[in-house]
Protein backbone atom coordinates (compact mmCIF):
# COMPACT_ATOMS: atom_id res chain seq x y z
CA UNK A 1 0.00 0.00 0.00
CA UNK A 2 1.26 3.40 -0.78
CA UNK A 3 0.60 6.21 1.44
CA UNK A 4 1.60 9.88 0.47
CA UNK A 5 1.19 13.44 2.34
CA UNK A 6 0.04 16.35 0.74
CA UNK A 7 1.24 19.14 3.40
CA UNK A 8 0.88 22.38 3.70
CA UNK A 9 2.56 25.09 5.62
CA UNK A 10 0.55 27.67 8.09
CA UNK A 11 2.56 30.97 6.27
CA UNK A 12 2.84 29.61 2.77
CA UNK A 13 6.20 28.21 3.06
CA UNK A 14 7.29 25.42 0.72
CA UNK A 15 6.11 22.21 1.44
CA UNK A 16 7.54 19.96 4.51
CA UNK A 17 8.46 16.41 4.18
CA UNK A 18 6.31 13.39 5.64
CA UNK A 19 8.84 12.47 8.63
CA UNK A 20 6.96 16.07 10.20
CA UNK A 21 4.22 13.97 10.88
CA UNK A 22 4.22 10.39 13.06
CA UNK A 23 1.34 8.24 12.05
CA UNK A 24 -0.55 5.38 13.13
CA UNK A 25 -3.27 3.59 11.27
CA UNK A 26 -5.45 0.38 11.81
CA UNK A 27 -6.96 -1.74 9.15
CA UNK A 28 -9.68 -4.63 9.75
CA UNK A 29 -10.36 -6.99 7.34
CA UNK A 30 -14.18 -8.43 8.11
CA UNK A 31 -14.32 -11.41 5.56
CA UNK A 32 -18.35 -13.35 5.23
CA UNK A 33 -19.09 -16.99 4.20
CA UNK A 34 -18.52 -16.29 0.91
CA UNK A 35 -15.02 -14.72 1.40
CA UNK A 36 -16.06 -10.80 0.49
CA UNK A 37 -13.99 -8.42 2.42
CA UNK A 38 -14.88 -5.35 4.28
CA UNK A 39 -11.82 -3.36 4.99
CA UNK A 40 -12.01 -0.02 7.45
CA UNK A 41 -8.73 1.82 7.62
CA UNK A 42 -8.37 4.25 10.58
CA UNK A 43 -5.66 6.46 10.54
CA UNK A 44 -4.62 9.03 12.71
CA UNK A 45 -2.01 11.95 11.46
CA UNK A 46 0.35 13.85 14.24
CA UNK A 47 1.67 16.51 13.80
CA UNK A 48 5.39 17.11 15.22
CA UNK A 49 5.46 20.86 14.27
CA UNK A 50 3.37 24.03 15.37
CA UNK A 51 3.42 25.13 11.60
CA UNK A 52 2.96 22.22 9.95
CA UNK A 53 -0.58 20.22 9.54
CA UNK A 54 -2.21 17.79 6.67
CA UNK A 55 -4.47 19.29 4.14
CA UNK A 56 -4.76 16.15 1.76
CA UNK A 57 -3.85 12.50 2.00
CA UNK A 58 -3.50 10.15 -0.62
CA UNK A 59 -4.09 6.66 -0.47
CA UNK A 60 -2.99 4.21 -3.51
CA UNK A 61 -4.53 0.63 -3.03
CA UNK A 62 -3.38 -2.42 -5.25
CA UNK A 63 -7.35 -3.27 -6.17
CA UNK A 64 -9.23 -1.67 -9.20
CA UNK A 65 -12.52 -3.38 -8.37
CA UNK A 66 -13.55 -1.89 -4.77
CA UNK A 67 -17.10 -1.32 -4.10
CA UNK A 68 -18.94 1.30 -1.70
CA UNK A 69 -15.99 3.65 -1.33
CA UNK A 70 -16.92 5.63 2.02
CA UNK A 71 -14.04 8.46 3.14
CA UNK A 72 -14.69 10.83 6.72
CA UNK A 73 -12.96 12.87 8.84
CA UNK A 74 -14.63 14.25 12.02
CA UNK A 75 -16.57 16.88 9.97
CA UNK A 76 -18.08 14.61 7.29
CA UNK A 77 -17.59 13.62 3.71
CA UNK A 78 -13.46 13.34 3.00
CA UNK A 79 -12.92 12.05 -0.02
CA UNK A 80 -12.06 14.66 -2.84
CA UNK A 81 -11.13 12.29 -5.69
CA UNK A 82 -10.97 9.05 -6.55
CA UNK A 83 -8.77 7.17 -9.91
CA UNK A 84 -8.54 4.15 -10.97
CA UNK A 85 -5.99 3.02 -13.20
CA UNK A 86 -3.38 0.00 -14.11
CA UNK A 87 -5.09 -1.91 -11.69
CA UNK A 88 -4.67 0.49 -8.47
CA UNK A 89 -7.50 2.82 -7.45
CA UNK A 90 -6.33 6.49 -5.63
CA UNK A 91 -8.25 8.09 -3.21
CA UNK A 92 -7.38 11.29 -2.16
CA UNK A 93 -8.68 12.78 1.14
CA UNK A 94 -9.47 16.45 1.65
CA UNK A 95 -9.74 17.15 5.27
CA UNK A 96 -12.26 19.73 6.20
CA UNK A 97 -10.90 20.89 9.26
CA UNK A 98 -7.37 19.62 9.38
CA UNK A 99 -5.92 20.03 13.38
CA UNK A 100 -3.17 22.33 13.36
CA UNK A 101 -0.56 22.75 15.86
CA UNK A 102 2.14 21.11 17.75
CA UNK A 103 0.88 17.34 18.69
CA UNK A 104 -2.67 18.13 17.37
CA UNK A 105 -3.79 14.88 15.55
CA UNK A 106 -5.73 14.60 12.25
CA UNK A 107 -7.84 11.23 12.69
CA UNK A 108 -10.10 10.56 9.03
CA UNK A 109 -11.60 6.87 8.12
CA UNK A 110 -12.04 5.28 5.06
CA UNK A 111 -14.03 2.25 3.99
CA UNK A 112 -15.09 -0.44 0.70
CA UNK A 113 -15.68 -3.98 -0.09
CA UNK A 114 -13.72 -5.85 -1.84
CA UNK A 115 -14.51 -9.41 -3.20
CA UNK A 116 -11.32 -10.83 -4.58
CA UNK A 117 -8.89 -10.29 -1.53
CA UNK A 118 -9.62 -13.88 -0.54
CA UNK A 119 -9.57 -16.47 -3.22
CA UNK A 120 -10.79 -20.12 -2.81
CA UNK A 121 -8.37 -22.90 -3.74
CA UNK A 122 -10.30 -26.17 -3.63
CA UNK A 123 -10.96 -26.78 0.42
CA UNK A 124 -8.32 -23.89 1.27
CA UNK A 125 -8.95 -19.71 1.16
CA UNK A 126 -5.62 -18.14 0.09
CA UNK A 127 -5.67 -14.09 1.52
CA UNK A 128 -2.40 -11.99 0.34
CA UNK A 129 -2.93 -8.71 2.26
CA UNK A 130 -1.38 -5.63 0.35
CA UNK A 131 2.41 -5.00 1.18
CA UNK A 132 3.02 -2.36 4.11
CA UNK A 133 5.73 -0.41 2.72
CA UNK A 134 7.80 1.68 5.14
CA UNK A 135 8.07 5.16 4.09
CA UNK A 136 7.32 6.66 7.40
CA UNK A 137 9.64 4.99 10.08
CA UNK A 138 7.58 6.95 12.45
CA UNK A 139 3.80 4.98 11.29
CA UNK A 140 2.70 2.67 13.32
CA UNK A 141 0.32 -0.15 11.77
CA UNK A 142 -2.38 -2.71 13.54
CA UNK A 143 -3.60 -5.14 10.91
CA UNK A 144 -6.96 -7.40 11.99
CA UNK A 145 -8.67 -9.98 10.00
CA UNK A 146 -12.18 -11.28 10.86
CA UNK A 147 -13.05 -14.37 9.55
CA UNK A 148 -15.53 -17.37 9.54
CA UNK A 149 -14.00 -20.32 11.74
CA UNK A 150 -15.73 -22.40 8.23
CA UNK A 151 -12.34 -21.23 6.67
CA UNK A 152 -10.33 -23.77 8.41
CA UNK A 153 -7.38 -23.49 10.44
CA UNK A 154 -4.44 -21.66 9.56
CA UNK A 155 -2.17 -23.69 7.76
CA UNK A 156 0.37 -21.07 6.20
CA UNK A 157 1.69 -17.83 6.86
CA UNK A 158 4.36 -15.76 4.97
CA UNK A 159 5.04 -14.14 8.57
CA UNK A 160 5.32 -15.04 11.75
CA UNK A 161 2.46 -14.93 14.13
CA UNK A 162 -0.07 -16.71 16.82
CA UNK A 163 -2.72 -18.95 15.61
CA UNK A 164 -6.24 -16.68 15.88
CA UNK A 165 -8.56 -16.37 18.89
CA UNK A 166 -11.66 -18.12 17.84
CA UNK A 167 -15.41 -16.39 19.28
CA UNK A 168 -19.20 -17.13 18.07
CA UNK A 169 -18.44 -19.34 15.01
CA UNK A 170 -15.55 -16.79 14.12
CA UNK A 171 -11.84 -15.92 14.72
CA UNK A 172 -9.69 -13.15 14.71
CA UNK A 173 -6.11 -12.75 13.91
CA UNK A 174 -4.02 -9.33 14.87
CA UNK A 175 -0.42 -8.23 12.75
CA UNK A 176 1.42 -5.60 14.60
CA UNK A 177 3.97 -3.30 12.71
CA UNK A 178 7.27 -5.52 13.61
CA UNK A 179 5.52 -8.44 11.63
CA UNK A 180 4.10 -6.32 8.53
CA UNK A 181 5.96 -4.01 7.48
CA UNK A 182 8.21 -4.41 4.14
CA UNK A 183 7.25 -8.17 3.54
CA UNK A 184 4.46 -9.46 1.76
CA UNK A 185 1.94 -11.00 3.60
CA UNK A 186 0.40 -14.47 2.57
CA UNK A 187 -2.35 -16.12 4.91
CA UNK A 188 -3.88 -19.89 4.20
CA UNK A 189 -6.39 -20.94 5.86
CA UNK A 190 -7.92 -24.63 5.50
CA UNK A 191 -6.99 -27.87 7.77
CA UNK A 192 -6.59 -30.06 4.51
CA UNK A 193 -6.31 -29.62 0.86
CA UNK A 194 -7.80 -32.43 -1.20
CA UNK A 195 -6.35 -33.21 -4.96
CA UNK A 196 -7.52 -36.28 -7.53
CA UNK A 197 -5.20 -37.77 -9.54
CA UNK A 198 -5.19 -39.66 -12.78
CA UNK A 199 -1.82 -40.91 -13.64
CA UNK A 200 -0.79 -43.33 -16.27
CA UNK A 201 2.12 -45.57 -17.44
CA UNK A 202 3.41 -46.42 -20.27
CA UNK A 203 5.08 -50.08 -19.94
CA UNK A 204 7.16 -51.52 -22.52
CA UNK A 205 9.13 -54.78 -22.36
CA UNK A 206 11.41 -54.76 -25.78
CA UNK A 207 12.98 -58.21 -24.92
CA UNK A 208 12.00 -61.83 -25.37
CA UNK A 209 12.07 -63.01 -22.06
CA UNK A 210 9.62 -61.72 -19.30
CA UNK A 211 10.85 -59.06 -17.17
CA UNK A 212 9.86 -57.42 -13.72
CA UNK A 213 9.24 -53.58 -13.36
CA UNK A 214 8.59 -51.10 -10.86
CA UNK A 215 6.67 -47.92 -11.10
CA UNK A 216 6.66 -45.14 -8.23
CA UNK A 217 2.93 -44.44 -6.98
CA UNK A 218 1.82 -41.76 -4.68
CA UNK A 219 3.06 -42.58 -1.15
CA UNK A 220 1.64 -41.52 2.17
CA UNK A 221 4.17 -38.97 4.12
CA UNK A 222 4.43 -36.78 7.31
CA UNK A 223 2.17 -34.55 5.35
CA UNK A 224 -0.19 -36.38 2.91
CA UNK A 225 -2.23 -39.16 2.60
CA UNK A 226 -3.69 -41.34 -0.11
CA UNK A 227 -6.78 -42.93 -1.27
CA UNK A 228 -6.79 -45.25 -3.90
CA UNK A 229 -9.61 -45.48 -6.29
CA UNK A 230 -8.09 -47.83 -8.65
CA UNK A 231 -4.42 -48.97 -9.62
CA UNK A 232 -5.17 -51.17 -13.38
CA UNK A 233 -4.63 -53.60 -13.84
CA UNK A 234 -3.38 -54.42 -10.28
CA UNK A 235 0.37 -54.63 -9.26
CA UNK A 236 1.64 -58.05 -8.04
CA UNK A 237 2.62 -56.14 -5.09
CA UNK A 238 3.23 -52.83 -3.75
CA UNK A 239 6.58 -52.64 -1.05
CA UNK A 240 8.47 -49.61 0.11
CA UNK A 241 11.61 -48.03 -0.34
CA UNK A 242 14.28 -46.33 1.71
CA UNK A 243 13.21 -43.35 1.20
CA UNK A 244 8.88 -44.57 1.90
CA UNK A 245 8.43 -44.24 -1.76
CA UNK A 246 5.78 -47.02 -2.50
CA UNK A 247 6.57 -49.22 -5.77
CA UNK A 248 4.33 -50.98 -7.76
CA UNK A 249 5.83 -54.11 -9.30
CA UNK A 250 4.44 -55.55 -12.76
CA UNK A 251 5.23 -58.67 -14.68
CA UNK A 252 5.38 -57.89 -18.35
CA UNK A 253 5.46 -61.03 -20.72
CA UNK A 254 8.25 -60.75 -23.57
CA UNK A 255 7.52 -58.31 -26.11
CA UNK A 256 4.51 -57.11 -24.53
CA UNK A 257 3.27 -53.29 -23.88
CA UNK A 258 1.00 -52.58 -21.10
CA UNK A 259 -0.49 -49.57 -19.79
CA UNK A 260 -1.33 -49.30 -16.24
CA UNK A 261 -3.69 -46.97 -14.81
CA UNK A 262 -3.79 -44.92 -11.21
CA UNK A 263 -5.97 -43.06 -9.91
CA UNK A 264 -6.92 -41.60 -6.31
CA UNK A 265 -6.90 -38.72 -4.11
CA UNK A 266 -4.65 -37.28 -2.13
CA UNK A 267 -5.33 -35.40 0.93
CA UNK A 268 -2.64 -32.75 2.14
CA UNK A 269 -2.85 -31.48 5.82
CA UNK A 270 -0.05 -29.68 7.62
CA UNK A 271 3.08 -31.74 8.50
CA UNK A 272 2.99 -34.03 11.39
CA UNK A 273 6.64 -33.73 12.34
CA UNK A 274 7.18 -36.83 14.11
CA UNK A 275 10.11 -37.96 15.26
CA UNK A 276 12.30 -40.05 12.86
CA UNK A 277 15.78 -41.87 13.07
CA UNK A 278 17.51 -41.47 9.80
CA UNK A 279 21.01 -43.05 8.68
CA UNK A 280 22.41 -39.68 8.13
CA UNK A 281 25.78 -41.37 5.70
CA UNK A 282 22.89 -42.16 3.29
CA UNK A 283 21.66 -38.00 2.97
CA UNK A 284 25.17 -37.05 2.82
CA UNK A 285 26.87 -38.22 0.30
CA UNK A 286 27.45 -37.68 -3.31
CA UNK A 287 25.05 -38.26 -6.38
CA UNK A 288 24.84 -37.56 -9.96
CA UNK A 289 23.20 -34.41 -9.49
CA UNK A 290 24.45 -33.71 -5.84
CA UNK A 291 28.25 -33.36 -6.53
CA UNK A 292 29.05 -32.90 -2.71
CA UNK A 293 32.57 -33.44 -2.96
CA UNK A 294 33.22 -30.17 -6.03
CA UNK A 295 35.84 -28.37 -4.53
CA UNK A 296 33.49 -24.91 -5.52
CA UNK A 297 30.77 -26.51 -3.45
CA UNK A 298 32.39 -26.92 -0.79
CA UNK A 299 34.09 -23.42 -0.72
CA UNK A 300 30.46 -22.18 -0.65
CA UNK A 301 29.64 -24.25 1.87
CA UNK A 302 32.09 -23.63 3.96
CA UNK A 303 30.63 -19.75 4.28
CA UNK A 304 27.23 -21.38 4.98
CA UNK A 305 26.20 -21.47 8.75
CA UNK A 306 22.83 -23.13 8.61
CA UNK A 307 19.95 -24.07 6.13
CA UNK A 308 18.31 -21.15 6.47
CA UNK A 309 21.80 -19.66 5.29
CA UNK A 310 21.90 -21.97 2.51
CA UNK A 311 18.13 -21.28 1.35
CA UNK A 312 18.96 -17.21 1.30
CA UNK A 313 21.87 -18.35 -0.90
CA UNK A 314 20.04 -20.04 -3.00
CA UNK A 315 17.33 -17.91 -3.50
CA UNK A 316 19.59 -15.02 -3.99
CA UNK A 317 21.96 -16.30 -6.55
CA UNK A 318 19.65 -18.18 -9.19
CA UNK A 319 16.86 -16.72 -11.58
CA UNK A 320 13.98 -18.50 -12.82
CA UNK A 321 14.09 -18.66 -16.61
CA UNK A 322 10.81 -18.31 -17.59
CA UNK A 323 11.76 -19.06 -21.40
CA UNK A 324 12.88 -22.42 -20.82
CA UNK A 325 10.06 -25.03 -22.64
CA UNK A 326 11.74 -27.58 -22.50
CA UNK A 327 13.78 -28.78 -19.37
CA UNK A 328 17.02 -30.67 -18.71
CA UNK A 329 18.11 -31.50 -15.33
CA UNK A 330 21.55 -29.57 -15.01
CA UNK A 331 22.65 -30.47 -11.25
CA UNK A 332 24.20 -28.09 -9.14
CA UNK A 333 27.37 -27.36 -10.40
CA UNK A 334 25.72 -26.10 -14.24
CA UNK A 335 23.66 -24.42 -11.99
CA UNK A 336 26.21 -22.10 -10.59
CA UNK A 337 27.37 -21.66 -14.29
CA UNK A 338 23.99 -20.36 -15.62
CA UNK A 339 22.51 -19.09 -12.57
CA UNK A 340 19.99 -17.29 -14.53
CA UNK A 341 18.74 -20.49 -16.78
CA UNK A 342 17.21 -22.08 -13.64
CA UNK A 343 14.13 -24.21 -13.34
CA UNK A 344 12.79 -25.43 -10.04
CA UNK A 345 15.09 -28.49 -10.56
CA UNK A 346 18.26 -26.61 -10.45
CA UNK A 347 17.09 -24.57 -6.97
CA UNK A 348 16.70 -27.99 -4.92
CA UNK A 349 19.47 -29.84 -6.74
CA UNK A 350 22.15 -26.53 -5.54
CA UNK A 351 20.17 -26.47 -2.19
CA UNK A 352 20.41 -30.53 -1.49
CA UNK A 353 23.99 -30.50 -2.57
CA UNK A 354 25.34 -27.85 -0.33
CA UNK A 355 23.22 -28.94 2.24
CA UNK A 356 24.81 -32.37 2.07
CA UNK A 357 28.14 -30.50 2.04
CA UNK A 358 27.89 -29.23 4.72
CA UNK A 359 26.63 -32.50 6.27
CA UNK A 360 23.12 -31.52 6.62
CA UNK A 361 21.38 -34.59 5.31
CA UNK A 362 19.08 -33.18 2.52
CA UNK A 363 17.00 -34.73 -0.23
CA UNK A 364 14.71 -34.22 -3.33
CA UNK A 365 10.62 -33.80 -3.71
CA UNK A 366 9.17 -34.20 -7.09
CA UNK A 367 5.84 -34.08 -7.58
CA UNK A 368 2.57 -31.52 -8.08
CA UNK A 369 2.31 -27.98 -6.51
CA UNK A 370 -0.90 -25.90 -7.54
CA UNK A 371 -0.81 -22.40 -8.75
CA UNK A 372 -3.24 -20.17 -10.83
CA UNK A 373 -0.30 -17.60 -11.08
CA UNK A 374 2.62 -19.34 -13.01
CA UNK A 375 4.20 -15.72 -12.95
CA UNK A 376 4.56 -16.00 -9.04
CA UNK A 377 4.86 -19.41 -8.61
CA UNK A 378 6.10 -21.50 -12.12
CA UNK A 379 5.49 -24.79 -12.72
CA UNK A 380 6.57 -26.31 -15.79
CA UNK A 381 3.47 -26.91 -17.90
CA UNK A 382 5.36 -28.88 -20.95
CA UNK A 383 5.83 -31.94 -19.26
CA UNK A 384 4.38 -33.91 -16.49
CA UNK A 385 7.11 -33.48 -13.91
CA UNK A 386 5.69 -30.30 -12.44
CA UNK A 387 7.52 -29.11 -9.31
CA UNK A 388 10.71 -29.89 -7.39
CA UNK A 389 11.25 -28.99 -3.83
CA UNK A 390 13.54 -30.14 -1.35
CA UNK A 391 13.76 -31.35 2.27
CA UNK A 392 16.37 -31.08 5.21
CA UNK A 393 16.63 -33.15 8.23
CA UNK A 394 16.37 -31.16 11.52
CA UNK A 395 18.07 -32.95 14.29
CA UNK A 396 17.29 -31.20 16.54
CA UNK A 397 13.35 -32.35 16.10
CA UNK A 398 14.68 -35.36 14.47
CA UNK A 399 12.66 -35.00 11.72
CA UNK A 400 12.43 -33.90 7.55
CA UNK A 401 11.48 -30.08 7.26
CA UNK A 402 10.19 -29.38 3.71
CA UNK A 403 10.98 -25.77 1.50
CA UNK A 404 10.55 -24.06 -1.25
CA UNK A 405 13.41 -22.19 -2.40
CA UNK A 406 12.13 -21.77 -6.02
CA UNK A 407 8.92 -20.00 -4.97
CA UNK A 408 10.65 -18.57 -2.37
CA UNK A 409 12.92 -16.84 -5.05
CA UNK A 410 9.40 -16.14 -7.87
CA UNK A 411 7.58 -14.88 -5.09
CA UNK A 412 9.56 -12.09 -4.14
CA UNK A 413 10.01 -12.74 -0.42
CA UNK A 414 7.03 -15.36 0.72
CA UNK A 415 8.54 -17.38 3.23
CA UNK A 416 9.07 -20.92 2.17
CA UNK A 417 11.21 -21.97 4.59
CA UNK A 418 9.95 -22.49 7.69
CA UNK A 419 6.50 -23.79 5.79
CA UNK A 420 4.83 -24.88 3.29
CA UNK A 421 1.01 -23.99 2.18
CA UNK A 422 -1.15 -27.24 1.59
CA UNK A 423 -0.56 -27.92 -2.20
CA UNK A 424 2.09 -29.57 -2.71
CA UNK A 425 1.26 -33.13 -3.64
CA UNK A 426 4.49 -35.67 -3.55
CA UNK A 427 4.87 -38.26 -5.83
CA UNK A 428 8.77 -39.39 -5.46
CA UNK A 429 11.36 -38.72 -2.46
CA UNK A 430 15.20 -39.06 -4.17
CA UNK A 431 17.28 -39.18 -1.30
CA UNK A 432 19.48 -42.37 -1.43
CA UNK A 433 19.86 -42.05 -5.32
CA UNK A 434 19.23 -38.35 -6.96
CA UNK A 435 16.86 -39.75 -9.75
CA UNK A 436 15.32 -42.75 -8.85
CA UNK A 437 12.97 -43.84 -9.11
CA UNK A 438 11.54 -42.10 -11.70
CA UNK A 439 8.15 -40.22 -10.97
CA UNK A 440 4.94 -40.75 -12.25
CA UNK A 441 5.14 -38.58 -15.92
CA UNK A 442 8.37 -40.48 -16.88
CA UNK A 443 6.54 -43.24 -18.66
CA UNK A 444 5.15 -42.12 -22.17
CA UNK A 445 4.68 -43.43 -25.19
CA UNK A 446 5.62 -39.96 -26.67
CA UNK A 447 7.02 -37.05 -24.98
CA UNK A 448 4.47 -35.01 -26.21
CA UNK A 449 1.54 -37.15 -24.49
CA UNK A 450 0.28 -36.00 -21.11
CA UNK A 451 0.22 -38.58 -18.34
CA UNK A 452 -0.67 -36.45 -15.57
CA UNK A 453 -3.65 -35.09 -14.25
CA UNK A 454 -4.34 -33.46 -10.71
CA UNK A 455 -7.55 -30.87 -9.99
CA UNK A 456 -9.04 -29.83 -6.52
CA UNK A 457 -11.68 -33.09 -5.48
CA UNK A 458 -15.00 -32.41 -5.42
CA UNK A 459 -15.90 -34.85 -2.78
CA UNK A 460 -14.17 -37.50 -0.53
CA UNK A 461 -12.85 -40.69 -1.87
CA UNK A 462 -14.19 -43.49 1.03
CA UNK A 463 -11.52 -45.88 2.49
CA UNK A 464 -12.53 -49.68 2.05
CA UNK A 465 -11.97 -50.89 5.46
CA UNK A 466 -11.43 -54.66 4.27
CA UNK A 467 -9.99 -57.23 6.69
CA UNK A 468 -6.54 -58.04 6.96
CA UNK A 469 -6.22 -61.22 4.76
CA UNK A 470 -3.45 -63.84 6.45
CA UNK A 471 -2.51 -67.06 5.92
CA UNK A 472 -0.32 -69.33 8.18
CA UNK A 473 2.25 -72.07 6.80
CA UNK A 474 5.99 -71.81 6.84
CA UNK A 475 5.37 -68.63 7.19
CA UNK A 476 2.94 -65.28 7.75
CA UNK A 477 1.66 -64.30 4.64
CA UNK A 478 -0.53 -60.76 5.43
CA UNK A 479 -2.04 -58.80 2.23
CA UNK A 480 -3.56 -55.73 2.32
CA UNK A 481 -6.71 -55.69 0.28
CA UNK A 482 -7.46 -52.28 0.93
CA UNK A 483 -7.13 -48.59 -0.90
CA UNK A 484 -5.15 -46.81 1.27
CA UNK A 485 -1.56 -47.42 3.72
CA UNK A 486 -2.62 -48.77 6.95
CA UNK A 487 -0.32 -47.30 9.80
CA UNK A 488 1.71 -48.97 12.88
CA UNK A 489 0.24 -52.19 12.58
CA UNK A 490 0.75 -54.26 15.80
CA UNK A 491 0.18 -58.69 15.31
CA UNK A 492 0.45 -61.00 17.63
CA UNK A 493 -0.04 -64.74 18.49
CA UNK A 494 0.09 -65.04 22.17
CA UNK A 495 0.18 -68.82 22.42
CA UNK A 496 3.74 -67.93 20.69
CA UNK A 497 4.65 -65.55 22.24
CA UNK A 498 5.34 -63.79 19.72
CA UNK A 499 4.55 -59.78 18.41
CA UNK A 500 5.53 -57.21 15.92
CA UNK A 501 4.54 -53.86 14.67
CA UNK A 502 4.72 -52.76 11.18
CA UNK A 503 5.02 -48.96 10.63
CA UNK A 504 3.61 -49.10 7.03
CA UNK A 505 1.58 -51.10 4.86
CA UNK A 506 1.20 -49.49 1.64
CA UNK A 507 -1.98 -50.44 0.13
CA UNK A 508 -2.92 -53.71 -2.40
CA UNK A 509 0.55 -54.90 -0.95
CA UNK A 510 1.40 -57.96 0.92
CA UNK A 511 4.68 -59.24 3.64
CA UNK A 512 5.69 -62.39 4.81
CA UNK A 513 6.35 -62.74 8.81
CA UNK A 514 8.28 -65.40 10.42
CA UNK A 515 6.97 -65.76 14.03
CA UNK A 516 8.12 -68.61 15.80
CA UNK A 517 6.89 -72.06 15.15
CA UNK A 518 5.98 -74.46 17.98
CA UNK A 519 8.29 -77.93 18.36
CA UNK A 520 7.19 -80.53 15.82
CA UNK A 521 5.62 -83.07 18.73
CA UNK A 522 4.08 -79.44 20.30
CA UNK A 523 2.52 -78.75 16.86
CA UNK A 524 0.87 -82.28 16.97
CA UNK A 525 -1.61 -81.57 19.90
CA UNK A 526 -5.31 -80.30 18.87
CA UNK A 527 -4.73 -77.27 20.08
CA UNK A 528 -2.47 -76.02 17.11
CA UNK A 529 -4.85 -76.91 14.78
CA UNK A 530 -5.90 -73.65 14.50
CA UNK A 531 -3.49 -70.06 15.35
CA UNK A 532 -5.35 -67.02 16.54
CA UNK A 533 -3.51 -64.07 15.16
CA UNK A 534 -4.81 -60.35 16.92
CA UNK A 535 -4.36 -56.97 14.49
CA UNK A 536 -4.69 -53.53 15.61
CA UNK A 537 -3.64 -50.43 13.69
CA UNK A 538 -3.88 -46.81 14.69
CA UNK A 539 -5.89 -46.48 11.34
CA UNK A 540 -8.06 -49.52 11.21
CA UNK A 541 -10.28 -51.60 13.09
CA UNK A 542 -8.89 -54.63 15.27
CA UNK A 543 -9.34 -57.91 14.02
CA UNK A 544 -9.00 -61.34 15.47
CA UNK A 545 -7.90 -63.52 12.55
CA UNK A 546 -8.30 -67.72 13.31
CA UNK A 547 -5.34 -69.01 10.90
CA UNK A 548 -5.66 -72.57 10.08
CA UNK A 549 -2.12 -73.95 10.95
CA UNK A 550 -1.08 -76.27 7.58
CA UNK A 551 1.78 -77.29 9.70
CA UNK A 552 -0.63 -79.02 12.24
CA UNK A 553 -1.72 -81.16 9.71
CA UNK A 554 1.71 -81.45 7.72
CA UNK A 555 3.35 -82.64 10.56
CA UNK A 556 0.56 -84.98 11.75
CA UNK A 557 0.35 -86.52 8.29
CA UNK A 558 4.24 -87.56 8.72
CA UNK A 559 3.64 -88.53 11.96
CA UNK A 560 0.59 -90.98 10.87
CA UNK A 561 3.15 -91.89 7.82
CA UNK A 562 5.87 -92.31 10.21
CA UNK A 563 3.65 -94.60 12.79
CA UNK A 564 2.47 -96.97 9.83
CA UNK A 565 5.86 -97.50 7.74
CA UNK A 566 7.11 -98.34 11.63
CA UNK A 567 3.66 -100.25 12.21
CA UNK A 568 4.50 -101.97 8.66
CA UNK A 569 8.28 -102.70 9.03
CA UNK A 570 7.55 -104.26 12.51
CA UNK A 571 4.88 -106.22 11.09
CA UNK A 572 7.12 -107.27 8.61
CA UNK A 573 10.16 -108.22 10.90
CA UNK A 574 7.46 -109.75 13.52
CA UNK A 575 6.28 -112.11 10.45
CA UNK A 576 10.09 -113.35 9.62
CA UNK A 577 11.07 -114.13 12.98
CA UNK A 578 7.68 -115.85 14.17
CA UNK A 579 8.93 -119.55 15.39
CA UNK A 580 7.40 -121.98 12.99
CA UNK A 581 4.70 -124.64 13.84
CA UNK A 582 5.02 -128.22 14.22
CA UNK A 583 3.16 -128.85 10.84
CA UNK A 584 5.77 -126.85 8.91
CA UNK A 585 8.47 -128.46 10.44
CA UNK A 586 7.08 -132.10 9.59
CA UNK A 587 6.94 -130.41 5.80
Amino acid sequence: MFLAFILFFASLLPIHAADEFSSSQKINYYFDQNGNATVRHEYELTNQLSQIYPEKYLIKLPFDDLENIVGQDNIGNAIGDIQTKDGHTSITFKFNRPSIGKDQVTKFKLSYRQKTLAKRKGNTWEIQLPQQNDSNSKEKIEISLDLPSSFGALSYTSISTQNPQTYSNRQNLTLGSNQVKNQPILLIFGNYQLFDFTLNYYLANDNNYPINTQIAIPPDTQSQEIVYSEISPPPTNVTTDSDGNYLATYQISASQNLEVKVTGQAKIFPPLHLPLEIDSNSYLSPQEYWPVSSPEIAQIANDLSSPKAIYNYVVNQLNYDYSISHPNRKGATTALLSPNNSLCTEFVDLFVTLARAKGIPAREIEGFAYTNNPEIKPINLNTDILHAWAQYYDQSQKTWIEIDPTWGKTTHGIDYFHDLDLNHLTFVIHGTDSASPPPPGSFKKSPSTKTVFVNFAGQTVNKSNLPLNANFSHQLSISNPNNFTLKNVSFSIPDLGWSTVIPTIPPFSHLTLSPPKPSFFTSLLPKWQKINLFVQGTNHPSQTLTLTNSRHYLNLGISITLIITILSISGIILTVLKPKSSHEKNN
